[in-house]
């Protein structure tokens, strides 16, 4: 007859086939770990490399708007032929690029529509009422 130690593994060796994989299970949990953190750097990296573009194009755009407007407010006569130039300058078009970043390509204003002959001005219309 068999004893009962043959029959059944030993407290021992449970806890020892327990304690294997828990710590294959702690390994497998760690490599996602590590590529989760990976892919999370590597989308924030290019996220910040967005924004700092999306920032530089705010910009230009501000800039541009406040020369605009200063020139708007000193009248006709005020412009010169190189404001002009400057309106059939390029200007860009945002297209999805490699690895989500934006890739900017120039684009001439008549491809657009409209030029700023047809300008509208957000203020053309409408009326200011102070309270």
């Amino acid at each position: 007859m068999h004893s009962k130690s043959e029959k059944y593994p030993s407290n021992f060796d449970f806890l020892g086939m327990a304690a294997k994989k828990v710590d294959a299970l702690e390994e497998r949990l760690e490599g996602e770990m590590n590529q989760i953190k990976e892919t999370v750097e590597e989308r924030m990296s290019s996220m910040e490399g967005q924004v700092a573009d999306l920032r530089d194009m705010m910009k230009k755009m501000l800039e541009f708007q406040t020369q605009s407007a200063a020139s708007d407010a000193k009248g006709p006569e005020a412009k010169n032929t190189n404001s002009e130039i400057h309106r059939e300058e390029e200007e860009v078009e945002i297209v999805e690029g490699r690895r989500g970043r934006p890739h900017l390509e120039p684009f001439q204003r008549e491809e657009r529509g409209g030029g700023y002959g047809e300008r509208q001005g957000y203020g053309d219309s409408a009326e200011v009422t102070a309270f």
